[in-house]
């Protein structure tokens, strides 16, 4: 095998395939981020039904109703920074 091929019509494949697929690659990388670009920019936002039923699914009150503190900070078991855990014992 020669490093390298002569350049004639049964070896062009070799010569043009690599350039070929790179420009196809990056033609076909350009249209799928144009088209991404269209889908992102022309959805809509949610509406405030959509965000209450999502908090719903979540398990999130809706941001206009303050929750009731949870059960970890009724016990007195969450630390400062607001991470749950337990209390460091005094020796």
């Amino acid at each position: 095998m020669l490093y390298r091929p002569p350049l004639k019509s049964t070896t062009a494949l070799l010569w043009f395939g690599p350039f070929v697929l790179l420009v196809a690659g990056v033609a076909a990388l350009l249209l799928y981020l144009r088209r991404r670009r269209r889908l992102v920019a022309s959805e809509a936002p949610l509406t405030a039904e959509e965000r209450a039923h999502i908090a719903a699914l979540l398990g999130n009150a809706p941001p206009e109703a303050p929750s009731a503190p949870g059960p970890a900070r009724a016990a007195g078991k969450v630390q400062p920074g607001g991470a749950v855990g337990r209390r460091k014992r005094s020796r």
